[in-house]
Parts: C-alpha cells; structure tokens; sequence
C-alpha cells in the first residue's frame, strides 16, 4: 500500500510589536533577512502583515509568517539582544519586541470584527447572542470597508497614514491574502471586488502618474492586485 504524502510543514510567525508608523514591508524584511524563509504569495508579496486600524488608519503590530516554525525561530534567535535578553527589531529609529506568535492570533488582529474563535488557522463559530443567535455575520464590517476606501483614495483624510500613504494599501494586500475562503463569503467578496479593489487600483494609477520618482514602489502594489488569485 503506497504511504501517503507527509502534511505540509507548519508555517511559522513572528510578531513585531509597537513599530513606527512608518515603517515599510522592505525595512521588515531587511531585519528578518532576505533568505529567512519568508512565505512569497502567489501574489508575488512576501506576507508581511502590517496590521492598520481600518476605521482609523493606526498602525499596529507586524505579523510575517514563514515556512517552517524553525526558521521563525531562527530569526527570532539571530534577533536576541545580548545585553536585553530579548529578540529586538531595529525599525527606523525604534527597538521592537519581537515574540512568536500564530496563524490565530495573525487572524485575529487582521479581522477583528470577525464574531469568531480561531483555530488551526481556521474560523470556529461558536459564539452567540443573548437570544441564542449566530453572533458571527461577517469577517468584516461595513463600516471597515467604508473607512478603507477612503483611506486609499485620499491619505490626506487619515490622521495615522497622511504622512505614509501606502498603508491602506499594505492592509488591502494582507486582507485580500488571509481572508477565510468557502466561509460565509459571498456577498463580502463581491463588495471586495466591486468596490475596494476597483478604487484601489484607479487610486493606484493616479499615484504612478502624479509620482512617477516612486513608479515602482507603486507598481507592486498594483501588480499585485493584477496577479493575485484571490
């Protein structure tokens, strides 16, 4: 009897806490290392996930995943500070803890107006209402999506993000890659689709026009939301 195939290894993640606002998905990377072994999108993103209050634009903390839990640990090791005792990320002019972390708590700061548990990675909806009812109704709320849209359109209407316009866009990224598939999802992707990723890309294209020093930086965003096969 042929052995069936091994699972796949566990991805491993970290969590960098109290970053500076503006810090980049390239400044992260640099500290975690080019050959960390950083999970790559079918995207083309590493998955880097800057977390962003939706409905303020504050920055909160970083959430990259990797491979393997070992090469987690690894770059938690290689980050350790001699004279703290703890792994210590120098983003910008700022020391970060840095700490292991998981799939469910990743989850659980990107969506969380999401009424849920997780575990493994995956939604428990085992939570109701005072009259007994689902308390779940979406991974998020309307008000997160309003909020987003306009972020994107204009960063200037962002107390968090006037300053780092790309933010809203790093948000949509890490949304669009970790959103619980075959969930509840119907109505919420459409809206995903018909209104936030149409703005972002129009947003997108005027800031590679009134920008053209920053092209780049810019495209990757938008060949992101190109190629990805969310």
């Amino acid at each position: 009897m042929p052995r069936s195939a091994p699972p796949p290894p566990k991805r491993g993640v970290i969590r960098i806490d109290d970053p500076p606002f503006g810090v980049t998905r390239n400044q992260i990377h640099a500290v975690c290392g080019n050959h960390s072994g950083i999970v790559e999108h079918p995207d083309g993103q590493l998955m880097i996930h800057i977390i962003m209050d939706r409905r303020t634009s504050k920055t909160g903390e970083i959430y990259v995943e990797f491979d393997t839990v070992r090469e987690a640990e690894n770059v938690i090791k290689r980050l350790s500070n001699t004279r703290s005792r703890q792994p210590i990320a120098k983003l910008l002019d700022r020391e970060c803890r840095v700490r292991s972390s998981s799939q469910d708590e990743l989850l659980k700061a990107l969506f969380p107006a999401a009424k849920c548990n997780w575990r493994d990675g995956k939604p428990v909806f085992n939570l109701t209402r005072m009259d007994g009812s689902p308390a779940f109704t979406s991974f998020l709320d309307k008000e997160e999506i309003h909020y987003l849209k306009k972020f994107m359109i204009d960063s200037r209407k962002a107390k968090f993000c006037k300053f780092h316009p790309q933010r809203p866009f790093d948000c949509l990224t890490s949304t669009l890659q970790k959103y619980p598939r075959g969930y509840y999802e119907d109505q919420e992707v459409i809206n995903l689709w018909e209104t936030i990723v149409p703005t972002a890309k129009s947003s997108l294209e005027d800031r590679i026009k009134r920008d053209p020093v920053n092209f780049h930086f810019w495209h990757e965003y938008m060949r992101c939301l190109s190629r990805g096969e969310y």
